[in-house]
């Protein structure tokens, strides 16, 4: 049963996509579909959503749909960039984010050397694997910043390490 809603909310391109990327979390929806919705209400605003929806869903192929876009093999306007980074980190999505979280380290040289400006202090804090509350990954974000770092790169770092420790007190 389909319930109207009341008059005084009004769907927006904000709001749509809002429950897109949830349906996509949840996995109650699919790439094509999400493609679809863009395809029909095509703007750079519903773009950037559908970056972090797609991001969101829980498939191997949607976490390297962002994952390119953090190492810039696909060159994609900046906004997608870290829509993308953002939608890919899911709590109930630990096991399948697993390598990618690995992979930020080992590719740490080559993410940031793939964007400038700041793109490249968003790409360190939109794609730091702030759901893996271990301490391989704060062991991992010391050694990073334990190295000569441009303050641009170690900043973000320094903030998304301190925000995961936060985390990891909370759950301690």
């Amino acid at each position: 049963m389909r319930l109207p809603l009341p008059d005084q909310v009004r769907i927006d391109v904000d709001l749509r996509w809002r429950a897109w990327r949830r349906l996509a979390e949840l996995g109650l929806t699919d790439r094509a579909a999400l493609d679809a919705a863009l395809a029909a209400e095509p703007s750079s605003t519903a773009t950037v959503h559908h970056a972090a929806a797609v991001s969101s869903l829980p498939t191997t192929e949607a976490k390297e749909f962002a994952w390119v876009r953090a190492t810039g093999e696909v060159s994609v306007p900046n906004y997608e960039v870290e829509a993308a980074g953002r939608g890919m980190w899911r709590t109930d999505q630990r096991a399948l984010t697993q390598p990618f979280a690995e992979r930020y380290f080992a590719d740490f040289d080559a993410l940031t050397s793939a964007h400038q400006g700041w793109v490249q202090a968003t790409v360190v804090s939109s794609y730091f694997p702030i759901t893996h509350l271990d301490d391989t990954t704060v062991t991992a974000a010391r050694g990073l910043l334990a190295r000569d770092l441009p303050g641009a790169v170690r900043r973000p770092l320094a903030d998304a390490l301190d925000e995961l420790e936060r985390r990891l007190a909370l759950l301690g």
